[in-house]
């Protein structure tokens, strides 16, 4: 799973620097038809290389199907985990996707370049986080310690991460981010955990279950940040007011330490 996400924060990195150098050659459109043929590329490869399994057709009604979402949605051990790894998945796909880079703009003042350079250590960590925290949870788990701890551990460092940026106490938290792109990646060991504790026949369906909330929880994240932030007037046209970030990476942020908190108090299911 880790190597697995790591490939997509290779993505992220690449949207970065990567493409602030190609537009000194080229346009958006010539970027976007570059993306479309490497896309297409890893699309044929994939459907010429990866052999064909023979494998047994579902005879699965469709009652059958909805009947196995609802036990997934009512069972204790995905209620527990759900609104821990939901939340902080959101928040962190909402904050790094579409806001980071108009903070390290707004509140830290980088210029252009700087902002892309800014980006692309917050995408590496990012990719550091995703190949590491398996192979962390692995190793610690041959010592005794369960994986659901190392992700709240993670979860709760990224919550923290998070809150430092919106305080800005030291009117200097670029290096925080790279915390926010390392720690941010352990809300995935949630999915590999729920996949274990159901049957093989549910576990596709546990993690649409979170993915479909995490994306439409990211799609809020992103949208509401931006409502908060304009709360504020821009104190220069085309820049937000440093106090309207801290408002909306504080409200994310306790929304996170909720969903921590309901993990901790919510004993139904053991995991």
């Amino acid at each position: 799973t880790g190597i697995h996400m790591a490939f997509g924060g290779m993505g992220a990195l690449t949207a970065t620097k990567p493409v602030e150098m190609a537009l000194s050659f080229t346009d958006w459109r010539g970027v976007f038809f570059i993306l479309a043929g490497v896309t297409l590329a890893a699309a044929a490869y994939l459907f010429l290389a990866v052999p064909k399994r023979d494998r047994t057709e579902s005879t699965e009604t469709l009652a059958e199907m909805i009947q196995g979402i609802k036990r997934v949605f009512a069972d204790p051990a995905f209620k527990r985990v759900a609104p821990a790894s939901v939340l902080v998945q959101s928040g962190y796909l909402g904050v790094q996707s579409l806001w980071s880079g108009p903070w390290l703009r707004d509140v830290a003042g980088l210029e252009q370049s700087e902002m892309a350079t800014g980006l692309l250590f917050i995408a590496a960590f990012m990719v550091v986080g995703f190949i590491s925290m398996g192979w962390i949870a692995d190793r610690l788990a041959r010592a005794g310690i369960r994986t659901m701890a190392v992700a709240v551990f993670g979860m709760t460092m990224f919550t923290i991460a998070l809150a430092v940026i919106a305080l800005d106490p030291l009117n200097d938290t670029t290096p925080v981010w790279y915390a926010f792109g390392l720690f941010g990646t352990f809300g995935i060991l949630p999915y590999t955990v729920l996949s274990q504790t159901f049957p093989k026949e549910l576990t596709g369906r546990v993690v649409t279950g979170l993915n479909v909330m995490v994306f439409f929880g990211a799609f809020a994240v992103q949208w509401g940040i931006g409502e908060i932030i304009y709360q504020w007037p821009e104190p220069t046209p085309g820049h937000f007011a440093p106090e309207g970030y801290r408002a909306a990476f504080l409200i994310v942020a306790a929304m996170q330490a909720a969903g921590l908190l309901w993990y901790g108090l919510y004993r139904k299911a053991r995991l």
